[in-house]
Parts: structure tokens; C-alpha cells; sequence
């Protein structure tokens, strides 16, 4: 039975949702106690970014919205702020997926990595302009160098594993992915 683009959506975008509130789940348990120097990479907001590149058409950006907001309230960031940077940085990914994609991986995980820092900045320029508390450098940057490192390998593995392929590439039976 052959599945309709708008089902092949509809379940990308649960899968999507499901991946997202499991990663808040992890996030959320009280695995360590004693508070780390070292930043967590970003996972949820590098697999989105590595999502968007591979197949923008599967991620609907009201979902993604949806997701980075409660993102925001689950991890008590404040409201919006990191959800409105990331929205721009996908959406700037997003229009030039397929530029990206065609110019190489290194170019692609270049213009990635410019773009995950950039976040990272900004969110903690807003965080020192609104007198926030801010985290130190030190887990600032291995946050920011973690989620760097983090995406060729996520985008390596939506692939194969999640079954997210790019549009034109061949599937397992040989045939064109649409």
C-alpha cells in the first residue's frame, strides 16, 4: 500500500515530536546531581537542523515551533528566546538546503557549524543584555563545540537508521526516494 505525501508528512512530523519529547524526557531525569563544568550538546536542536537539511519539506515549521517553545519552558530557559533564534537559524538553513547540500559535506558541515555557533552567541548575548544568569564560557563553548561535533554524525544516521534521505537519493530497493 502506498503511503500519500500528506501520511508520509503527518508521520515524519509525529516521529519528529516523539524523538523531541524523548530527548526532553532524558534531559529532564535526575541522572547527575552534582552540577558539570563541561556543556551538553544540544542534541534536539541538532538533529532539527540536521532534519531540515536532508528533507525541509518533512518538518513543518509550526511543529518545529511547537517543539523549541516547550523546549524553552521544560528546561526553564526563558520563553522563547532560544526558540526565536533557532527558528531564524532554520529557517536561513532551510531556504538554502539545497544549495547546501550540492556544495559538498565539508561546505555543509561548515556553514552548519557557523550557523549552530551563531545561535549559541546570540542566545547568550540576549541572555547578558537581559541581565540573566548566564552559564560560564567554559560550558557555553564545550555546549557549543559538542552540538559542532554532534552533527555529521546525526546527520549520518537520519539516514539510514530514521529513514529520513534526501530527495532524489535511492532507497534500499534501488528506487528514487520522493
Amino acid at each position: 500500500m502506498m503511503e500519500t505525501p500528506l501520511s508520509r508528512r503527518i508521520s515524519f512530523a509525529l516521529a519528529y515530536v516523539g524523538f523531541a519529547f524523548t530527548i526532553y524526557f532524558v534531559q529532564l531525569l535526575p541522572l547527575k546531581t552534582v552540577p558539570s563544568v563541561l556543556g551538553k550538546p544540544d542534541v534536539l536542536f541538532v538533529l532539527t537542523v540536521a532534519w531540515m537539511l536532508r528533507r525541509p519539506d518533512l518538518l513543518p515549521i509550526p511543529v518545529v515551533a511547537f517543539v523549541l517553545l516547550c523546549g524553552d519552558l521544560l528546561l526553564q530557559r526563558p520563553p522563547g528566546l532560544f526558540a526565536g533564534f533557532g527558528l531564524c537559524a532554520l529557517l536561513f538553513l532551510r531556504t538554502r538546503a539545497h544549495e547546501i547540500r550540492r556544495a559538498g559535506q565539508f561546505t555543509d558541515s561548515l556553514v552548519v557549524w557557523l550557523t549552530l555557533f551563531l545561535v549559541f552567541a546570540v542566545y547568550r548575548l540576549a541572555l547578558v543584555i537581559a541581565f540573566l544568569p548566564v552559564p560560564t564560557w567554559t560550558a557555553a563553548l564545550t555546549q557549543a563545540a559538542f552540538s559542532m561535533a554532534l552533527y555529521p554524525i546525526l546527520y549520518w544516521i537520519l539516514g539510514p537508521v530514521l529513514g529520513v534521505r534526501e530527495v532524489g537519493s535511492r532507497g534500499p530497493d534501488g528506487a528514487r526516494v520522493l
